[in-house]
């Protein structure tokens, strides 16, 4: 796997601006479990081509291409640029004198608050489930992820309920105190502030009812999903919407290609589906292996760059009742 330096700085740019997809209820203490609504300052960042380079080499050396560990990687990285953060340490485990109790994401001090941070990360991207309801928002159990096996309220009640209150069992609390006592800011026994932090986007079904979960940010990033025989007309309604564009392109990403929206030059190496036919045909053979949903991005060429106007997953004919079925597990 190569890590190009224009997709590091596109990701980068896209977790420090992109809005998250929950909006938390009212923080009633600093220190109750929270969803944060802006990760970063709005900060505005100048990546170098040295500090995107010595980047590409740190994530060549781990090894590691999940989608998770690579946003968690990035977002470090913009911790790192502001100068009144200083990160501690990151993906700390917890043990007791038997078992792992757990593992903080990330433990930092900002002097804007004059409190350390205990941080829990997620990037996600969630399908909506159809329903007859007819009301206004849906529950988070109707948004399950392209496999089926993850679902938007077991993130959210594991982050809020589990990982966040990592800090209130007895050997965190002597582990914090411990590791803190050795920097400039001992936390003596107070509780670090807890946020979680969720990006991503949501993915509404082509042409069947399915409103926003609740708490959901207004802001929040959009696509669709549509099965393989409703691609055809899903096509069409593309070429419907972006005719003004001119002829449309689509872009299969790779998992790690999902963060930030295509902007690439149009070169050979770039491989996409010039018609409608093409995709079509590539997604029916797809499916026929039973390969998992695969998220196409939409885009228009300008100039000498492909751009992203939409994207969206295409899943197999049976996906819809593998994921009602998955909605529904207790």
């Amino acid at each position: 796997m190569t890590y190009r330096t224009t997709q590091l700085c596109q990701d980068l740019q896209w977790i420090n601006h992109s809005p998250v997809i929950l909006l938390s209820s009212k923080r009633t203490n600093k220190t109750a479990p929270y969803l944060v609504e802006t990760p970063f300052r709005n900060q505005v960042v100048t990546w170098q081509q040295e500090q995107l380079e010595i980047l590409q080499l740190e994530l060549q050396k781990k090894q590691n291409y999940r989608l998770g560990h690579y946003y968690e990687s990035l977002f470090r990285t913009l911790l790192k640029n502001q100068p009144e953060v200083t990160i501690l340490k990151h993906n700390i485990p917890i043990h007791s004198a038997t078992r792992t109790l757990g593992e903080f994401d990330l433990l930092y001090f900002d002097q804007t608050v004059n409190h350390w941070i205990h941080c829990e990360l997620a990037v996600k991207f969630y399908l909506g489930v159809p329903n007859q309801s007819k009301q206004k928002v849906s529950s988070w159990d109707q948004w399950v992820g392209p496999n089926c096996q993850d679902r938007l309220d077991i993130k959210v009640n594991k982050m809020l309920d589990k990982q966040l209150r990592l800090g209130d069992n007895p050997e965190s609390k002597l582990f914090l105190n411990k590791i803190t006592d050795e920097s400039e800011h001992p936390l003596q026994g107070k509780q670090p502030i807890k946020d979680g932090v969720l990006q991503g986007y949501l993915f509404y079904p082509f042409r069947q009812f399915c409103p926003p979960p609740i708490q959901a940010n207004p802001q929040h990033l959009t696509g669709d999903w549509v099965t393989v025989s409703q691609l055809t007309d899903y096509l069409a309604s593309l070429t419907k919407s972006y005719k003004i564009k001119g002829q449309l392109v689509y872009i299969p990403l790779a998992k790690l290609e999902w963060l930030s929206p295509v902007h690439r030059p149009v070169t050979s190496e770039v491989k996409g589906f010039i018609n409608d036919t093409a995709l079509h045909k590539s997604m029916q053979q797809r499916f026929a292996l039973a390969q998992p949903p695969q998220l196409i991005a939409v885009c228009y060429q300008d100039s000498n760059f492909f751009n992203e106007v939409r994207r969206f997953f295409v899943v197999g004919d049976h996906w819809p009742d593998k994921a009602l079925a998955a909605s529904q597990a207790k």
